[in-house]
């Protein structure tokens, strides 16, 4: 059995940590996990650490508890949770963070994880966007805003600086890329897929995949939800919304998706096929079902389509308490899904109810002992947890000297990758910016309007509207806490009319309800005079953060569109700027209403983004990586039975504002 960290250290041909020079500094280069083909010494030597555990120290190995969930929750819980438990993994689920929420913290937090590992640890964290749990880290926008950049390079490097950027909180294991197609614009992930398009979503996947895994820090990439979780039915969704105001009928998020086998494998599989063919080390799979089966245990599906018929020989993880869906005993059901192929349980360990992950540990040995689960399939389980730590250095001798997170300094003489570009830094943040003005589409422009003109800029510029001065909505789900964030606080960043103000400081900003007080009431023709024709009214609108679930509507709101009306009566210049997490419905006459319409999607922490396509800074490139609807009747793509409001890969151009 395994009596300390030394004892896991492996020898074998693998690349070791090299160092090189950059401006000045001994750089730590860390193994290229694209290029690593284990060894046969090496699988020998993972044979050989196997064969020296017992069953606990095994299940322990492939179980992935949120840390929030160890008892006691105190100085003391790594080496009680753990050691005591042999834990392979742990993950931080939205909202995780150390106090206070920095980088050092981060680091001193996961040390202490690793120093209690006996085998050293995968910490996982979601990082969709950006490290999104981290105070002051760089937030891009969500996939679907990325798909309209067409520019696979950049998803490479924003995926790399999250890679980065997460690697500086010792995280070394990331839950992305989402490889969705998402076939119901209802659907609340709709946003965290790229596009429709099945070769838009495979190109983008890889270049999101190999970001993450060569950015010269140890991670993996984790591509999900395997498969087809953007397929599903709308009302056979199991997840209950109902607290976010969602009717039963409007679940889509868990439901159970009607496909052919021909359909499955061309459209929904294809993502995954060639992030497997990339070297992708991490799958997840999806709540969902497939014709009323449930996919963690669909043995056909997991284990011979995708570890048989695709090769993947990296780990498979289940989603976040996924495991007790499949049967109405943890026993039963742990044994169906790990039989079926899971790998690595990822759980909540009872904080929402249910079972602690310590009694699910204890299930699982139930199930080896009922004879319900084979001890051959934990057995790969744990070769395949260990592969993965093998490709990511973490089994190298000197990954036993220097726990993750720490300063290479102090043992290598070396800095790591981050430490020349931090969490936040200037940048990564001029990276994001690009990334936000090559992600907006431009849908509307009438009479030139955009970019706003040396003429137009003489007049009065007001600001207004949901999206306008709030990073919560600018940002969307997954940033700082799961469901999203409102108002400026949670993190660092600029909102639009930040950059707005940056290039028009005589700019005003109203809310929402303070400029239909002013110049929307019925009878206020005084103050809607204050306002003419050569003034501009910027009504940066949208959705509210969500994350998984959703209405059953893509209606802007009630409030929001009489906003526009608003605008477009007192007589001014209207230009709308929609934030969103997937197309919205716009009716007809209030689409006449605008001047012009630029979608910015969710585009993160950056709003100077959009402002530098407002005023001509920066040309308007974005291709729709959606087609748009024209009413909630056409909210499911196969389902049209006429022509889109605009098409997929609709946008119009702008050039760059000449300037003397």
């Amino acid at each position: 059995a395994l009596c300390s960290r030394q004892s896991v250290a492996l020898a074998w041909g693998a690349p070791r940590r090299r160092r090189r020079t950059h401006a000045g500094h001994q750089v730590l280069v860390h193994p290229d996990i694209m290029g690593i083909d284990l060894d046969a010494a090496t699988q020998q030597a993972i044979e050989g650490l196997i064969s020296s555990m017992d069953l606990r120290q095994k299940l322990g190995q492939i179980w992935q508890p949120d840390w929030r969930a160890f008892r006691p929750l105190d100085d003391n819980a790594a080496q009680t949770n753990i050691a005591g438990w042999h834990l392979g993994s742990v993950l931080g689920g939205g909202g995780a963070a150390p106090t206070p929420n920095e980088p050092a913290a981060w680091r001193e937090q996961t040390k202490n994880f690793q120093s209690a590992a006996k085998v050293p640890l995968l910490i996982c964290s979601d990082s969709v966007h950006g490290h999104h749990s981290l105070f002051g880290a760089t937030l891009f926008p969500h996939h679907i805003g990325q798909g309209c950049m067409r520019d696979a390079d950049l998803v490479r490097r924003l995926a790399a600086v999250a890679a980065l950027e997460s690697a500086a909180c010792g995280i070394n294991f990331i839950f992305s890329p989402c490889a969705a197609i998402a076939c119901d614009l209802r659907w609340g992930r709709t946003y965290e897929s790229f596009s429709e398009d099945v070769s838009l979503v495979c190109e983008s996947t890889v270049a999101e995949v190999k970001g993450l895994q060569e950015a010269g820090v140890p991670m993996a990439a984790c591509v999900k939800h395997f498969v087809s979780d953007g397929a599903t039915e709308l009302g056979t969704g199991t997840a209950n919304f109902a607290w976010m105001g969602a009717p039963p009928d409007a679940r889509l998020d868990q439901g159970d998706a009607t496909l052919s086998d021909a359909e499955l494998r061309a459209v929904h599989v294809a993502p995954f096929r060639a992030a497997v063919d990339a070297g992708v080390l991490a799958v997840m799979v999806s709540y969902s079902s497939i014709n009323g089966r449930k996919l963690h245990a669909s043995r056909d599906l997991v284990t011979d389509l995708l570890k048989g018929e695709l090769g993947f020989d990296g780990l498979v993880v289940s989603d976040y308490d996924a495991v007790q869906q499949c049967a109405d005993d943890y026993v039963s059901a742990v044994a169906a899904c790990l039989g079926a192929g899971v790998d690595v349980v990822m759980t909540a360990g009872g904080m929402y109810g249910g079972l602690s992950w310590q009694q699910q540990i204890n299930a699982a040995a139930q199930a080896v002992e009922r004879g319900l689960l084979l001890t051959q399939r934990v057995d790969d389980a744990v070769r395949r947890v260990f592969r993965v730590k093998a490709k990511l250095g973490l089994l190298l001798p000197d990954a036993l000297q220097r726990d993750a997170g720490s300063a290479a300094a102090t043992t290598l003489d070396a800095i790591e990758p981050w430490e020349l570009s931090p969490p936040g830094c200037d940048a990564h943040r001029a990276l994001a910016r690009e990334a936000v003005a090559k992600s907006c589409v431009l849908l509307r422009n009438q009479a030139s309007t955009l970019p706003i003109s040396d003429e137009t800029q003489s007049g009065r510029l007001i600001v207004t509207g949901c999206g306008a001065h709030d990073l919560g909505v600018q940002c969307g789900g997954w940033s700082m806490q799961w469901q999203g964030c409102s108002g400026n606080a949670f993190t660092l960043g600029t909102t639009l009319f930040d950059g707005v103000r940056a290039i028009r400081p005589d700019a005003e900003h109203f809310d929402t309800q303070a400029f239909r007080d002013a110049f929307g009431s019925a009878g206020a023709d005084g103050r809607r005079a204050s306002l003419c024709r050569g003034d501009v009214v910027l009504v940066c609108t949208g959705e509210k953060p969500y994350v998984e679930g959703g209405g059953d509507t893509l209606d802007l709101t009630m409030a929001e569109t009489e906003l526009v009306r608003a605008a477009a009566a007192c007589g001014a210049t209207v230009i709308v700027v929609l934030l969103c997490g997937r197309p919205l419905v716009i009716q007809p006459d209030v689409l006449q209403l605008m001047d012009a319409l630029l979608v910015a999607w969710l585009p993160g922490t950056q709003g100077e983004g959009v402002a530098d396509l407002l005023f001509g800074a920066k040309p308007v490139t974005g291709k729709l990586s959606f087609s748009w609807p024209t009413s909630n009747a056409q909210a499911k793509l196969a389902e049209r039975s006429a022509g889109p409001l605009f098409p997929f890969g609709f946008g119009l151009s702008l050039p760059t504002k000449a300037t003397d």
